[in-house]
């Protein structure tokens, strides 16, 4: 009912104002109150233009994946973030910073940065660092990309490497291996639905499904698939245990999704449940007609129980459920990949992330005690301007060691607490398999060039290759035909 009145009282009706005046609605819905908020996949179905900002994912790439999974279902090609500001951080994130921040937005389903950012014109009586910052501290919102910056002169290539990588993430149709069933009311910062790893360290990609985008035309199973034409999901999964706790309609499953889920099975589609329901979501809906749908769809041949998360990615490999990269052993890879029907190309967007982890993920210290990781990385520990011998907990989630390596602590850096770090897993140099037809193509976002890779082997449907990628470091793989490029 919020998602129905949410989207038509106010969005659509905002929006179809706008298409009236021959414009298109940009939002950025994702900002909302933190509980009892509308479902982004929901919302994100019906929009024009949607926009996330990195304020509020917080550079978690899980976090973006709920509005890119109703783009998805629909083929909206526009997903942009407001990127890539930091709350009194003035110049302490250079242009590596904000593209490493960019693939790790890229990595969850955004496909164009839209800069927050200062005037882009310094005046004649200017001075470094420029206007937007208090005289005194001269530390307010990250960045200043005006002419008075000294990569100014640079900001041409830069702004072409993100064109270009935007070019592939937009091409064709989205392609993901598996499909989760959530219903989320939350709107809140940092947030990872799914919280295990090794889904995504096995090479997996997953959207998320909700009973909005289950009632869309294309949500039927052809082939094995799951909306062939769109996604094209392996597998749908019901997770009883996704984050966040404060979701009112975490575990539960609605008794029309459950119909849709036993439609599904019945053309041929894996359906696994992750422990199992708590009941329905809604006050008109019934416990009883659920548990009727459950049995039936415990009784298909191809739906299958596991306890947790953990044991999803074993199950998956069971069933013969292959990612569209798979590699060859777990790997701290994140990809995207898009098939462009029309040029009968497939393309492999694969980013270097260099730790198995999420933004705040609670991890284990040395002592023993529970803490959370930070991920932001903007500045080495020899040059970052934060003062570490003082009580300030900005040191900690903005500054990274020089040897490379995430800081993780929950609580202010002092003399007596210099606060805890996990290293980097290091470059990457993994053996692949790629699904798609064709040769592949390397393709450099730098500088344009376009170069065949013969290294490789074509094994049935799949191309097998080594990627050899350095930390936060990214590249695209194309698979076409001889005379493609």
């Amino acid at each position: 009912t919020r998602d129905k009145l949410f989207s038509a009282n106010r969005i659509e009706r905002f929006q179809n104002w706008a298409h009236d005046w021959n414009m298109s609605l940009r939002i950025q819905h994702e900002d909302a109150t933190t509980t009892n908020s509308h479902d982004q996949a929901s919302v994100a179905a019906s929009v024009d233009r949607n926009e996330y900002e990195s304020l509020i994912a917080d550079d978690n790439h899980d976090a973006y994946r709920q509005m890119a999974s109703g783009m998805w279902m629909t083929g909206n090609q526009w997903f942009s973030t407001e990127c890539c500001a930091i709350n009194a951080g003035g110049f302490l994130e250079d242009v590596q910073d904000t593209m490493i921040r960019m693939s790790k937005e890229y990595a969850g389903g955004v496909d164009r940065p839209v800069y927050h950012v200062r005037g882009a014109v310094g005046g004649s009586n200017t001075t470094w660092p420029g206007g937007g910052h208090t005289n005194t501290t001269k530390n307010g919102w990250s960045g200043y990309y005006s002419s008075i910056q000294p990569y100014h002169e640079n900001f041409d290539d830069i702004n072409d490497y993100y064109a270009r990588n935007g070019m592939i993430l937009r091409a064709g149709q989205a392609k993901v291996d598996v499909a989760v069933y959530l219903v989320d009311y939350v709107a809140a910062r940092n947030i990872s639905h799914w919280t295990d790893t090794s889904l995504q360290e096995a090479g997996y990609t997953w959207g998320y499904l909700n009973d909005t985008l289950m009632r869309l035309g294309n949500a039927k199973v052809s082939n094995g698939v799951l909306a062939e034409d769109g996604p094209g999901y392996k597998a749908l999964v019901f997770n009883q245990y996704a984050s966040p706790d404060a979701n009112s309609a975490k575990g539960t499953l609605t008794s029309s999704a459950a119909k849709k889920m036993l439609e599904y099975a019945k053309a041929g589609l894996p359906i696994i449940f992750v422990g199992e329901p708590t009941g329905v979501a809604g006050l008109s809906d019934s416990n009883k007609t659920l548990r009727t749908y459950l049995a039936a769809l415990y009784a298909q041949p191809n739906v299958h129980q596991v306890k947790n998360e953990t044991e999803l990615t074993a199950k998956l490999k069971r069933l013969g459920i292959k990612p569209n990269l798979n590699p060859a052993q777990d790997t701290h890879l994140l990809s995207m990949n898009r098939y462009d029907k029309a040029a009968d190309t497939s393309y492999y967007w694969l980013y270097n992330y260099g730790i198995n982890l999420y933004q705040q993920q609670n991890v284990s210290s040395p002592t023993g005690s529970t803490t959370q990781a930070y991920t932001r990385v903007y500045e080495k520990e020899s040059s970052c301007f934060i003062p570490k011998a003082k009580t300030n907990s900005l040191w900690d989630r903005r500054c990274i060691k020089d040897t490379g390596a995430y800081a993780y602590n929950n609580n202010p850096i002092s003399a007596t607490n210099p606060g805890t770090w996990l290293d980097y897993n290091g470059d990457a140099s993994v053996k692949v398999s790629l699904l798609g037809d064709g040769v592949p193509y390397l393709l450099d976002a730098y500088s344009g060039a376009i170069t065949p890779i013969t290294d490789y082997q074509r094994v049935g449907d799949r191309v097998e290759l080594t990627v050899d990628l350095a930390v936060d470091d990214s590249t695209i793989i194309a698979l076409g035909s001889p005379t493609r490029f």
